[in-house]
């Protein structure tokens, strides 16, 4: 199957993700009348860097982007280079980056999460880390263990097959209320609900925990030191990760430069080009950040020197994959 592809300047960038998340008539209206008005592309398109070539780039998010400045004739566009290890990597990337910022239909998002948590279902089954999940479904470990809860929690009180063959009802999670009401929990009880999510998500913690502590493996499957453990598993990383993500998305939702629009003709003293410039700008830092630290973060031990300390792992021990990626190569 062709895939399509533009020209801006003299640079080809294929698009073979543009109808992951279509535009109808007004959204793209309204994109080429904001491009139109500025005179350039201001948010940066994200391009896979592993793939990039002298003249040609593969657009990964911004698609609908590079065909406005195409059509505009527009002689360049910012771009931003990200790196995926995998087709399913990339594409969750599209799916994910467009529902943050509201493209998709609630139809749409709802039919992708679905999808995602019954994979994550089905890879928790097979024993996978959370870790691994999140690689592979492209989402954060935390929203990893938040699906693995909720399959969890839907499961709760169904029924249990028992060592002598007999079925039994699992443990059955209520609240206070409907204790005092009869013992059972009402249908549709949301502080029942609450409760069997509570359960469940200390649960699907716990799980993690215990098998993260037993299995003392990097990404690659190779035992960690003990002295490496820390660093590597440090939560720290991982939480900053989710804030920076949470910040972005509540950002992006504000839908600022929209409202800047509709408001400007009140407010004389605003300049709504340095407003959208500033704004498009916060968006930018707050992807450059992401990027750097999911790039950077340590992933493995150094195979060149197997964790004692080498100029490659810069005496830590631990490298990031595009580093582990290198040093294998060779």
């Amino acid at each position: 199957m062709s895939v399509r592809t533009v020209m801006i300047g003299n640079r080809r960038f294929k698009l073979p993700y543009i109808d992951l998340i279509p535009y109808d008539d007004d959204q793209l209206a309204a994109l080429t009348n904001d491009i139109r008005e500025d005179g350039r592309v201001i948010v940066p398109i994200v391009c896979w860097k592993e793939k990039k070539k002298s003249g040609e780039d593969i657009v990964i998010d911004g698609a609908h982007r590079c065909v406005v400045a195409s059509d505009q004739k527009l002689d360049s566009i910012p771009i931003r280079y990200e790196s995926f290890e995998s087709e399913e990597e990339a594409v969750a990337a599209v799916e994910r980056i467009n529902d943050i910022r509201r493209q998709s239909t609630p139809q749409q998002v709802e039919k992708r999460r679905r999808a995602r948590v019954d994979k994550v279902a089905e890879l928790a089954r097979q024993g996978e880390s959370t870790r691994a999940i999140a690689e592979k479904v492209g989402a954060s470990q935390s929203q990893v263990q938040r699906d693995i809860a909720a399959t969890e929690s839907r499961g709760s009180v169904d029924a249990v097959n028992g060592k002598d063959g007999k079925k039994r009802a699992a443990n059955v999670v209520i609240c206070k209320r409907c204790k005092r009401l009869g013992g059972k929990p009402v249908k549709g009880c949301k502080q029942c609900e609450r409760a069997r999510n509570q359960k469940a998500g200390a649960a699907a913690k716990k799980k993690a925990a215990e098998a993260q502590a037993d299995a003392k493996v990097d990404c690659f499957k190779t035992p960690v030191p003990a002295k490496l453990c820390g660093p590597l598993f440090d939560p720290w990383i991982q939480d900053t990760i989710d804030f920076l993500e949470k910040t972005s998305e509540a950002f992006r939702g504000e839908r600022l430069r929209d409202r800047m629009a509709k408001k400007e003709g009140k407010f004389p003293f605003f300049n709504r080009k340095d407003f959208v410039d500033g704004c498009a700008l916060v968006i930018d830092y707050l992807d450059q950040l992401l990027t750097h630290l999911r790039e950077r973060r340590p992933a493995a031990v150094c195979p060149s020197c197997e964790g004692t300390g080498c100029g490659h792992c810069k005496m830590s021990g631990l490298v990031p994959r595009i580093i582990y990626a290198e040093i294998t190569k060779k």
